[in-house]
């Protein structure tokens, strides 16, 4: 019975996956290691760091996870190599945004955000990139409304993101020339 709803639960997570909470996410992962899936949970767990990884409650709590099932050590690598591999995508991202590539930038964080569609930092991200790209080429609409979007996703997740505020300003400006 337990393996049938795990198997229930496992596909609605595939379905719904950036509309289910962080938390219920950590109740599908510690179903899967009670019942010796230690690679479906690290892969699950995985992903909510990755699209959460400044978040360091829930960081602990994912920890808490792993320590209860006597894998303190799986969980702080997974934990280190999930933070590395946002970190890594987003300073790419801002890196090739330095040099002035905004499109290649653009592209790197748009297909980040397909992999982690609940990350704030990738989402930001993108959206700065928008902007810093129509301010070097001129106001789009479609960019703009893509930047906006991405705003308004990021307000949700975190009303107090500095950059939100800040971009937000930037992109009114742009659009009124």
């Amino acid at each position: 019975k337990a393996q049938a709803a795990l198997a229930t639960a496992e596909q609605l997570v595939e379905q719904l996956a950036d509309k289910i909470s962080p938390e219920l996410l950590m109740e599908v992962a510690k179903s899967q290691l009670k019942l010796g899936q230690k690679g479906k949970a690290c892969s699950l767990l995985g992903t909510v760091i990755k699209n959460n990884h400044e978040n360091a409650a829930l960081v602990a709590q994912i920890e808490a996870v792993f320590a209860a099932e006597n894998l303190v050590q799986e969980g702080q690598a997974l934990v280190k190599v999930s933070r590395q591999e946002v970190i890594d995508i987003n300073n790419r991202g801002v890196t090739l945004a330095k040099q002035g590539d905004f499109t290649q930038g653009v592209k790197l964080l748009r297909s980040a955000l397909k992999q982690l569609p609940s990350s704030e930092a990738v989402i930001i991200n993108l959206a700065g990139l928008l902007i810093g790209q129509m301010g070097k080429e001129g106001y789009n609409d479609a960019l703009g409304a893509e930047a906006l979007a991405l705003l308004t996703r990021v307000h949700e997740i975190n009303s107090a993101n500095k950059k939100y505020y800040a971009y937000t300003a930037v992109l009114t400006r742009l659009q009124r020339g």
